[in-house]
């Protein structure tokens, strides 16, 4: 048998990837191309395009997703058992403008293990981001002028502008 159940697998994942992005980023390519060729042979079609914007970071996702698939085929990953695990491999924001695509292998242990999370942590956490933001606002003079919101010295910290 040509297809097996694993090639059968492995290729209707290939498809689900590219799917989305083969979409939007070419359906209006392919319909308006239909459409010529209908005309050239005397006929007349008008066939509906979208007027839609591309997804940001669907390249991104099309190959994170297509690198899982590959890996799973070829037995370098199992296969995630955990959909919330999954989504989080494939929605993870920071390393998609941090860097590379990063490998299932690398990432999904990461996101399996355990974490505590104590009030200082988060406290820490919401003060980091609120200076970030207030930092990164239009503002003629910095925010914590040079030495930062808990006084440290200059190297430890940046300035907004």
């Amino acid at each position: 048998m040509l297809f097996n159940s694993l090639n059968f697998v492995w290729f209707l994942g290939l498809v689900l990837a590219l799917l989305p992005l083969g979409f939007y980023k070419y359906f209006n390519f392919f319909i308006l191309t239909f459409a010529h060729l209908i005309s050239l042979m005397g006929l007349s079609a008008s066939l509906p395009t979208l007027s839609i914007i591309l997804p940001v970071g669907i390249s991104f996702y099309t190959f994170q997703a297509l690198g899982y698939v590959i890996d799973v085929y070829r037995r370098k990953q199992t296969p995630e058992s955990d959909p919330l695990i999954f989504a989080l491999y494939m929605a993870y924001f920071p390393h998609l403008v941090a860097g590379p695509i990063q490998r299932a292998d690398h990432l999904i242990p990461a996101l399996r293990s355990r974490r505590t999370v104590c009030r200082s942590d988060i406290g820490i956490g919401l003060e980091l981001m609120l200076s970030a933001m207030f930092e990164k606002s239009p503002s003629p003079t910095p925010r914590f002028g040079r030495s930062g919101p808990k006084g440290g010295s200059p190297r430890d910290c940046r300035t907004g502008l």
